[in-house]
């Protein structure tokens, strides 16, 4: 069992490993966005039928026609919806933000390689692979899109089998900070879902959405 354990995996395998968990983890990033996207629908809902809502109430009490209910009991259901469409306006707003698509890779903000005098482009990163396209700004007006692909290839056989594994290394984590930030933000619209619609749930229950 030692020797199983100390065993190190060969670069096929490391290769192989670290594909698995992309498919995994790009996965997970489509559950990410799924989930938002229902939270996102249920918040949307919710602030249009509050907000028909505010108007009929309104309307009922400026109406020539009175209903028997005061003024006062109308206000306070003005109240009451107002305060479930301002919760769902910030579920709606945070989610906004959550759903933005995928356009950072792993080390952003890198340091310049000193001895290629330039930051090498991620394979597994779909901002960096379309630089390589012909109409992509700052490219040369004579090149074509066998020159292009040509380079794209090129770039790629020099950065060898161990530059594709240091990449998709460097993007499964670069996506998983992403998705991680993706749940947190559903965690903090949910609340304010479910608080928008049963005030005094948090006396029961307060998942904090920084937790």
């Amino acid at each position: 069992m030692d020797d199983l354990d100390d065993k190190k995996l060969d670069d096929n395998d490391l290769h192989n490993n670290l594909q698995k968990a992309n498919d995994i983890i790009y996965g997970q990033l489509g559950y990410a966005d799924v989930k938002l996207s229902f939270v996102l629908a249920a918040s949307t809902a919710l602030i249009a039928g509050a907000t028909s809502g505010i108007v009929g109430c309104l309307v009922q009490v400026y109406s020539e026609s009175k209903s028997r209910l005061p003024d006062w009991a109308w206000f306070i259901f003005v109240g009451v919806l107002a305060y479930v469409a301002l919760l769902n306006m910030i579920s709606v707003f945070c989610v906004g933000l959550a759903l933005n698509p995928n356009t950072r890779t792993h080390g952003t903000k890198r340091k310049v390689d000193v001895k290629e005098g330039k930051v090498s482009r991620n394979q597994y990163f779909y901002g960096d692979i379309a630089k390589y396209n012909i109409e992509a700004e700052g490219n040369d007006a004579n090149e074509t899109v066998a020159s292009k692909r040509g380079k794209y290839i090129n770039e790629v056989q020099q950065r060898g089998y161990r530059g594709s594994i240091e990449d998709m290394a460097g993007q499964n984590i670069a996506v998983s900070s992403i998705i991680l930030n993706k749940y947190r933000v559903t965690k903090g619209a949910v609340f304010c879902l479910i608080q928008s619609v049963c005030p005094f749930w948090f006396l029961v229950k307060i998942p904090w959405p920084w937790k």
